[in-house]
């Protein structure tokens, strides 16, 4: 069986299963196994070692999934999600995706620019009402700038074009659209564009 593993996987193989039997540990391992036919599907061995009397390992106890679909459709997910990555990324906006549980999935460098935020990264998993509390000083109308927040995400339905105005004079333009996947809310998206200059 061993010879049917992709040579750049054996090894790890070898590893794991030794680790398991030294540690009486359960293991988990995933590997690509080429077919005679010269293409190759991914699998995953679930098992752990099985002790006698003395607590010596006898035997080892497993199972062995076909992951290969589940692999590929991964990967699909994940290219498409950095494409949509750089995509944002790219906009000459300020972008926020917030999840279904109002924390911060996605920021990019222009929100962060617009708001004097360190980095993306500083945001990541935090609770977007909180975020929007702390950022709220910074809005000719306070108040309103939190309430229209939740009146948009409680509504449900796109907001195209809100003008907002800041504290120290900056107008921005902001576009709010929920996501939805199968009918199902999975998301929010905001985008905010500086009009300072282009508005009166």
């Amino acid at each position: 069986v061993q010879r049917c593993v992709h040579p750049d996987d054996r090894q790890e193989g070898v590893d794991i299963l030794h680790r398991a039997v030294e540690g009486r540990a359960p293991f988990d391992y995933t590997y690509r196994v080429v077919l005679p036919d010269g293409s190759v599907r991914w699998f995953t061995s679930y098992g752990r070692p099985i002790l006698d009397g003395e607590g010596r390992v006898h035997s080892i106890f497993g199972i062995t999934r076909d992951v290969t679909e589940y692999r590929r459709a991964m990967e699909a997910v994940e290219e498409q999600l950095a494409q949509l990555t750089a995509l944002l990324e790219s906009m000459q906006r300020g972008v926020l995706v917030e999840g279904s549980d109002r924390r911060v999935v996605f920021t990019n460098g222009d929100f962060c620019d617009m708001f004097g935020i360190p980095s993306p990264e500083t945001l990541k998993g935090t609770d977007c009402r909180e975020g929007a509390r702390a950022l709220a000083g910074m809005f000719a109308d306070p108040e309103r700038f939190l309430e229209a927040i939740e009146e948009h995400v409680a509504a449900g339905a796109p907001v195209m074009n809100e003008r907002l105005e800041m504290a120290d004079e900056r107008v921005l333009e902001r576009t709010y659209a929920p996501i939805r996947s199968d009918g199902r809310l999975t998301g929010h998206l905001w985008l905010y564009r500086d009009k300072t200059g282009q508005v009166r």
